[in-house]
């Protein structure tokens, strides 16, 4: 279940179905597809810094979720019309933090925040999370 109301899919499949899913939108024109590894983001640190590569922050980013959320939210550094965030393994987001599940909804508002930044500049974003 959903911590919001945002248009967030939750779907499970395999690596393959992810991949798939991944490719569609980067191969689709104007689109800017980031892939986190889920895996790879078991504490807030290192989904910042997960998601900071996928999306290329500049270096200034300062690893925080505010300097997260400023950064999601601009994007000038990157040419698109639309966007799609794909993160798999999404059990795994968080899984050392002492209250995975909580954080995890906190993800998902600040994703839910992204999404209606970017709406109000008539960008489309895509937000799937994936388990296995």
């Amino acid at each position: 279940m959903l911590c919001h109301n945002a248009v967030i899919e939750k779907k499970t499949g395999s690596k393959d179905d992810i991949y798939a899913e991944f490719y569609r939108h980067s191969h689709t024109e104007g689109c800017y597809a980031a892939y986190i590894r889920g895996k790879r983001c078991k504490t807030n640190a290192d989904f910042l810094r997960e998601s900071s590569a996928a999306f290329q922050f500049p270096a200034y980013f300062g690893e925080n979720w505010n300097a997260w959320d400023e950064c999601i939210c601009d994007l000038d550094w990157l040419q698109f019309s639309s966007l799609a965030l794909i993160i798999d393994d999404y059990a795994s987001v968080f899984s050392n933090e002492p209250n995975a599940e909580q954080e995890r909804c906190y993800l998902e508002r600040y994703l839910s925040d992204m999404q209606r930044a970017w709406a109000e500049q008539n960008v489309p974003v895509h937000i799937i999370l994936f388990s296995e």
